[in-house]
C-alpha cells in the first residue's frame, strides 16, 4: 500500500479538520436552527422511550461515571502513552488539544443558542425544548481521547487501536442519546469538534517530526468499513428529513445510525490519513 509521507498526511488531516468544521456548522444550522431539524431531533429524543428501560439505566450510570476526573485522567493517559514512547512534545500538544476540545464544547453550549422553532414538540419536551446542549461534551471526550491515542501509539498498532476506539466512540455517543442527556445533533457535533482539534494538532506535529514507515496490512480494512456505513447513514438522513412524519422510534433508529456512521467515518479518516507515518522522539 502506498505510504503518503508526513506532508501529504498533514494535508489529509487538515482536510479532515475542514470537513469536521463543515459538519459542526451544518448540523447546527440544520439541526438546531431549522424547524424540520428540531422536529426530527425532538422526535428521536422522544423515540428513545421505545427502547429498553434497562438500557436507559445502564447508559445513565455509565455516563455519570464519566465526570471531570475521567476527563483529566484521559489527558493523563495520553501523556503516559507519549512518555512510554518518549514523545514528550507530541504528548503535551495532543493532551492540550484534547482538553481544549472538551473546554470548547462547554463554551459553545453557552454561545450557540437554540430558539424554539418546533412549538408543537414543546408540550412533550418541556424545558428541554429550548435548552442549549450543542455540542455534547461526552462525545467530544470519547472522540478526542480515541484520536489522541491512535496518533501517539506506534504506526503498527494504529489500525487495531482504531477499531477498538470506534467501539468506544460509538458506545459513548449512543449512550448520550439513549440516556436522554443529548439530542442526536449534539453527539454529531461532539465528534466533529474533537476531530477538528486533534486533526489540526496532529498535522502540525507530523509536519515537523513525522517520518515515513511501512503501512501495516491491517490498515487496508479500515477505510472500507467507514465508507459503507457513512453512505448508509447519509441516505437515511435524507429520507428522514424528507418524511418528518416518521414515528419517534424509527427516527431514533435512523439518527443513531447516522451518529455511528459519522463516528466510524471520522476515526477511519483520521487513522487512514496517518498510514505509513510515525513520530520521531521530539
Amino acid at each position: 500500500m502506498f505510504a503518503p509521507g508526513p506532508r501529504q498526511s498533514a494535508r489529509r488531516l487538515c482536510s479532515l479538520a475542514l470537513v469536521s468544521s463543515a459538519v459542526l456548522v451544518t448540523v447546527y444550522l440544520l439541526g438546531v436552527r431549522t424547524a424540520a431539524g428540531q422536529a426530527l431531533g425532538d422526535a428521536a429524543y422522544l423515540g428513545r422511550l421505545a427502547e429498553s428501560k434497562d438500557l436507559w439505566v445502564v447508559d445513565k450510570h455509565f455516563l455519570e461515571a464519566i465526570d471531570i476526573r475521567v476527563f483529566l485522567l484521559g489527558g493523563a493517559a495520553l501523556l503516559l502513552v507519549a512518555a512510554v514512547r518518549r514523545l514528550w512534545r507530541a504528548g503535551f500538544l495532543v493532551s492540550a488539544a484534547y482538553l481544549a476540545a472538551i473546554l470548547s464544547a462547554e463554551i459553545l453550549k453557552a454561545v450557540l443558542t437554540r430558539p424554539i422553532l418546533a412549538p408543537e414538540m414543546e408540550v412533550l419536551m418541556g424545558a428541554k425544548q429550548g435548552l442549549n446542549t450543542y455540542p455534547s461534551g461526552h462525545s467530544t471526550f470519547a472522540t478526542g481521547l480515541t484520536l489522541g491515542v491512535i496518533f501517539l501509539v506506534p504506526a503498527v498498532a494504529r489500525a487495531w487501536v482504531a477499531m477498538g476506539g470506534i467501539g468506544f466512540v460509538v458506545l459513548v455517543t449512543g449512550a448520550v442519546v439513549t440516556a436522554g442527556w443529548h439530542r442526536p445533533s449534539d453527539a454529531l457535533a461532539g465528534i466533529a469538534l474533537a476531530a477538528i482539534w486533534i486533526s489540526l494538532i496532529a498535522a502540525l506535529i507530523i509536519r515537523r517530526t513525522g517520518v515515513t514507515t511501512a503501512v501495516p496490512a491491517a490498515m487496508r480494512l479500515v477505510p472500507y468499513v467507514g465508507t459503507v456505513i457513512g453512505v448508509v447513514g447519509a441516505i437515511i438522513l435524507v429520507v428522514m428529513l424528507a418524511h418528518p412524519e416518521t414515528t419517534g422510534a424509527l427516527a431514533m433508529l435512523a439518527v443513531k445510525v447516522l451518529i455511528f456512521a459519522w463516528a466510524v467515518s471520522a476515526v477511519t479518516a483520521f487513522s487512514y490519513a496517518l498510514r505509513g507515518v510515525d513520530l520521531t522522539r521530539a
